[in-house]
């Protein structure tokens, strides 16, 4: 059997992210951060760094893909709804407090599964496309209810330490497309992920910074921290060693 090979950056990133990710369930979540039907705390669910180890075989001597990263506030409170569909939760009490199969979570539109915003940039940049190249990074390293903020989830006393530790995990995604040789983009997906962003690798300066020495490295920035951010209606397209991309129409 031919022996195989990873994707070095993705390979990096899953392996750097590992110190953040096994600390986290060792922090103590919000007394109030629980089941509103049973009363019973919630664990918090992490959102660590969804990408593919694109696995080749070792005879495979070309370029590595492309790879963009994509930056967002997915918070799939709605993704654990599948989860709870039986233990309590949203689902749960909109049920009539009834046990329900887990895939009806997203038979309904206010359970959905799956958020609009990724939906958007997964149905622009096409599904192969999508699971083969694009790297989901989030702003918060796990998820809480729409409209929330990670205070809902941890006090005063233990915040300030996991968004400090998932910081690094962020600017160590940074570091990896900065210095891969233009193989990989960055797309802040909104506004509120620019701004989230901005803070966690120090600030408007060191993003200023960033985009001057590194000009092609964003995919549809805002053209400065403090302008009106838009996404565009991005098509993505993969020709060999390089992104294609028209723009259609303001979504946001």
């Amino acid at each position: 059997m031919e022996e195989k090979k990873y994707d070095p950056i993705c390979h990096r990133l899953l392996r750097g992210q590992k110190d953040c990710f096994s600390w986290l369930p060792k922090v103590p979540t919000r007394k109030s951060y629980k089941y509103k039907t049973t009363g019973e705390k919630k664990k918090a669910f992490p959102t660590p760094i969804s990408c593919n180890l694109n696995i080749r075989d070792k005879s495979d001597t070309g370029p590595e893909r492309q790879l963009l990263f994509v930056f967002l506030r997915y918070m799939p409170d709605n993704l654990r709804n599948a989860f709870e569909a039986i233990l309590g939760g949203k689902v749960y009490a909109n049920n009539n407090g009834k046990n329900r199969h887990p895939a009806e979570a997203m038979h309904s539109s206010e359970d959905r599964m799956i958020a609009s915003s990724v939906e958007i940039l997964r149905s622009m940049f096409g599904t192969e496309h999508w699971m083969r190249n694009v790297v989901m990074i989030e702003t918060n390293p796990v998820s809480f209810p729409y409209g929330k903020s990670l205070s809902s989830v941890y006090g005063p006393n233990w915040i300030g330490e996991v968004r400090r530790r998932y910081a690094k995990v962020v600017r160590m995604a940074v570091e990896e497309a900065k210095n891969s040789g233009g193989r990989v983009k960055i797309l802040l997906a909104s506004s509120g992920v620019r701004d989230e962003f901005i803070d966690m690798i120090g600030g408007k300066d060191t993003f200023n910074q960033l985009r001057k020495e590194n000009p092609d490295l964003f995919v549809d920035t805002a053209s400065g921290p403090d302008k009106e951010f838009k996404v565009s209606c991005v098509v993505y397209m993969w020709y060999p060693f390089r992104w294609y991309s028209s723009v259609t129409t303001d979504i946001v």
